[in-house]
């Protein structure tokens, strides 16, 4: 899991610390690339919030990417540069054994998710709000390799491919000359595809904390 600290508001943020004892912290020592925090945001919780020009964070490379769930609770302030960024791995795109695993939400448009050296694109259908929403990543190579999008607990988008993937960093807020307008309340990252009733546990645990309505 990965959460805010609590520094006074307003103040830059060089570090979203993880909570999960595996040191995997997203950083960003560049002082005009940081991402501000933010408090009492959604029910008396912080953020960090990019501004949507350049702010991002970044973690060494991470090998969990073969089989893992992703959780946000993320939302949008204003309309980016191009387009929202929210996290992901984006090094290597098309380059077989590093794939990207990129969740993003074009502007207006919708939450998509980009994988797979193939270019496999899930559609979410449902546009990144102004108020909080839980999204979540699900990716499994068993069965042939499936990733699923979900909104707020409810499945929209799932699809199969090439799901090869090599050590990359994970990126937070935005890469390259796209980044996210907008807060991130938390996110939650396992190294394993979450069987269902356990990825529910935790959307229920979201959905409790930030006031969202789960399916």
């Amino acid at each position: 899991s990965m959460t805010p600290e609590t520094p006074p508001d307003g103040t830059l943020v060089y570090q979203f610390a993880d909570l999960s004892g595996q040191g995997n912290h997203t950083t960003q020592a560049t002082e005009g690339a940081k991402l501000l925090y933010k408090v009492g945001i959604v029910n008396g919780h912080p953020s960090v919030r990019s501004d949507g020009s350049n702010d991002y964070l970044a973690t060494s490379a991470l090998p969990l990417l073969t089989n893992c769930t992703f959780f946000a609770i993320c939302k949008r302030n204003g309309t980016p540069a191009t387009y929202h960024n929210l996290w992901g791995s984006f090094q290597s795109f098309n380059v077989v054994g590093a794939p990207p695993l990129q969740l993003y939400a074009t502007d207006p448009g919708t939450i998509q998710v980009y994988a797979d050296t193939a270019g496999l694109l899930l559609d979410s259908g449902v546009a990144l709000s102004a108020s909080p929403q839980i999204i979540t990543v699900t990716k499994d190579n068993s069965g042939g390799g499936t990733i699923e999008i979900l909104i707020d607990g409810v499945s929209k988008d799932t699809g199969t491919g090439n799901q090869i993937v090599a050590s990359q960093p994970f990126f937070l807020g935005g890469w390259n000359t796209n980044f996210n307008n907008g807060d991130c309340m938390e996110q939650i990252v396992y190294n394993r595809a979450l069987a269902a009733a356990d990825r529910r546990r935790v959307e229920r645990y979201l959905g409790r904390k930030f006031s969202i309505a789960v399916s």
